[in-house]
């Protein structure tokens, strides 16, 4: 199973601890009626120490790699027992874990926890009613591309604090807190924290504003879809995620393609999905069954990814694949399998790099980790982790075009597909 996490920011080598960045609160009537519950975000020194221990023995167990990078993991548990000791909250002990997994340096690796609130104090943060387990999300209420080496604001979240600060898309953010904001780590904050942000606006102006990371709603999306034509007949499809349901959709897809000149696969921010949806969204592209890959396991099996194709039903038509930063996993598998059979042309940006299968595990006291338990290399060998997938047609994004929503990936499609 591919993780799914998505990213406010582009190429996030370290994670930082999910409960800062995407905090789900879960709003549970038989825990919030309790007026005077202790806060939900205490957490005691004989609990914390054994969350950390939970943390550390799974990772220890299930990390894909037996040699953990040519990290010492028995040394950095000893490192880090000091810091979760000090730990005041979930926040900070969330926090110090996550800055444990990066000592790997994976991928795939992360650390979340849950937290349940009472209701009234819920609704009072809001000015509104909620509903039963509604989640809820509290940070800065940005998301952010990087481009020309500056952090900038791709989109606001309704109801969050940059939202009433009067944020707007295609600012870049300066500083965070006094400090510069010109690291690869996203920003974070406590929930209620106010933080003082500065930024340089689409005319060039500093603003400087203070913005309250609050509780906001964030309604679960369904996988995007998308299918239109362009020009000359080609075929555009894109698709976020390899989830359930892909696969019958991309198949669908591919039989009204048939006579199509050429097909456009759009996987920009696609975060992955599962193996066997993958395989199945490779199968319309090959006329014969293939071997695309393997995968690694810590106990030495090397499983194939494998490819059955769709005999005389294959589409035989020009291909090309656009990709990006926030192209994840699953999404850099098929990309990469589609470049190294010559089967497409991959155009856009050098993809995350982030191609571990992830396994999730429960933990006490509502963590949660997510941990590798298999690496993966292409068909000739390629280990796509920390590589990325590298595009043929390599498009640098400007300021100045994303301002002016101008699709460059596109249009450099576009321009290849009309030569002969």
């Amino acid at each position: 199973m591919f993780m799914t996490r998505n990213y406010s920011s582009t190429a996030l080598r370290h994670q930082v601890a999910q409960v800062l960045l995407l905090a789900v609160l879960l709003v549970s009537t038989s825990v919030l009626a309790q007026e005077n519950a202790p806060d939900p975000l205490m957490i005691s020194r004989t609990d914390r120490l054994k969350v950390f221990e939970e943390v550390w023995q799974t990772v220890n167990k299930h990390f894909f790699d037996p040699d953990f990078n040519g990290v010492n993991w028995a040394q950095v548990r000893e490192q880090y027992r000091s810091q979760v000791e000090a730990a005041d909250n979930k926040n900070q002990l969330n926090e110090a874990l996550q800055k444990m997994l990066n000592e790997l340096r994976s991928s795939h690796l992360e650390i979340t926890v849950v937290v349940k609130l009472k209701k009234k104090a819920v609704e009072q943060g809001l000015a509104r009613k909620v509903n039963r387990k509604e989640s809820l999300s509290f940070d800065s209420g940005m998301k952010y591309e990087r481009i020309d080496g500056k952090w900038v604001v791709s989109a606001i979240a309704e109801g969050s604090g940059a939202q009433a600060a009067g944020v707007q898309r295609g600012w870049e953010v300066t500083h965070w807190n006094g400090e510069s904001a010109q690291s690869d780590l996203p920003f974070t904050c406590e929930l209620n924290q106010q933080v003082k942000v500065r930024f340089v606006d689409s005319r060039g102006e500093e603003k400087r504003l203070a913005l309250t990371c609050k509780l906001y709603s964030e309604p679960p999306s369904p996988p995007e879809r998308i299918t239109r034509r362009l020009e000359n007949g080609t075929m555009y499809l894109r698709f976020t995620e390899f989830s359930p349901g892909t696969e019958s959709w991309l198949t669908d897809q591919m039989i009204q393609a048939q006579t199509a000149p050429a097909i456009v696969m759009d996987l920009r921010d696609n975060q992955g999905g599962t193996v066997a949806v993958l395989e199945k969204c490779l199968a319309p592209f090959f006329d014969a069954p293939m071997v695309l890959g393997e995968f690694r396991e810590r106990n030495g099996k090397q499983p194939q990814l494998k490819t059955k194709g769709q005999s005389n039903k294959a589409y035989r038509g020009r291909v090309i694949v656009l990709i990006n930063e926030k192209t994840m996993s699953a999404g850099e598998i098929f990309a990469a399998a589609l470049q190294e059979t010559g089967r497409a042309v991959v155009v856009g940006r050098k993809s995350s790099g982030d191609v571990l299968g992830g396994m999730s595990y429960g933990l006490s006291q509502g963590f949660r980790v997510k941990i590798p338990v298999w690496d993966y290399h292409t068909a000739k060998g390629v280990r796509l982790e920390k590589r990325g997938v590298i595009p043929d047609e390599q498009v640098t994004l400007t300021l100045k075009d994303f301002l002016e929503h101008r699709d460059l990936d596109l249009e450099r499609a576009q321009t290849l597909l009309q030569k002969k």
